[in-house]
């Protein structure tokens, strides 16, 4: 084989591997493998549980949802906060890169992971927001939907029996807001911290 051809042969892999990815969500853990863009936020330097992740190129997906996409996707999970009636996690989400020399991102900062991204201890999610700009055909628990072009989906699923609230803008997703209370109320069926979460607002 002549050098250029070796040459040309390297880049194509490169650019295969660089384009490509599998994102695998299943048990409170998410994997993604190949070249993403995230951030992320938690208590206290949030006011809920908030990460958002951007894939590019061809990329797939499987364990809560399954699908394929083409081009940008980009999904944001939020989990609330518990008020003190709910006993809260005892440890945090841990976004890690084991593949990279900063293995462990700082918080409300954007960052490139190309080969491997590992979250764990997430709290569920009550929200999503998702968009492609491209191509997406998925099947799950969070979306199921074939979109071409430029499409936006939201879902929420608000926990039964509380009461909870959820402030979200698109513009600035590391400032949502969203917050669980269950196990009692006061002030005629309101969570007797309500008022306080709305003046802080």
């Amino acid at each position: 084989m002549a050098p250029q051809d070796a040459g040309t042969s390297v880049c194509i892999v490169l650019g295969l591997v660089l384009t490509t990815g599998c994102a695998w969500r299943s048990g409170g853990v998410e994997h993604y493998i190949g070249p993403v863009s995230f951030r992320y936020v938690s208590p206290p330097s949030g006011k809920a549980y908030v990460g958002q992740v951007v894939r590019w190129g061809l990329s797939t997906e499987g364990g809560s949802s399954w699908g394929i996409s083409v081009g940008m996707s980009e999904r944001i999970g939020v989990a609330p906060l518990s008020s003190s009636k709910i006993k809260s996690k005892s440890r945090l989400p841990r976004w890690s890169m084991p593949l990279s020399l900063v293995q462990t991102p700082a918080e409300n900062q954007w960052h490139w992971s190309l080969f491997y991204l590992r979250v764990e201890d997430m709290p569920p999610p009550v929200f999503f927001s998702r968009s492609v700009c491209g191509l997406e055909a998925v099947m799950g628990q969070e979306v199921t939907t074939f979109s071409i072009g430029l499409a936006h989906r939201t879902l929420s699923t608000p926990p039964e029996q509380a009461f909870s609230t959820l402030h979200f803008e698109t513009a600035r997703p590391m400032e949502t807001r969203a917050k669980v209370w269950s196990g009692g109320t006061e002030n005629n069926g309101l969570p007797a911290d309500l008022l306080n979460e709305e003046i802080e607002k």
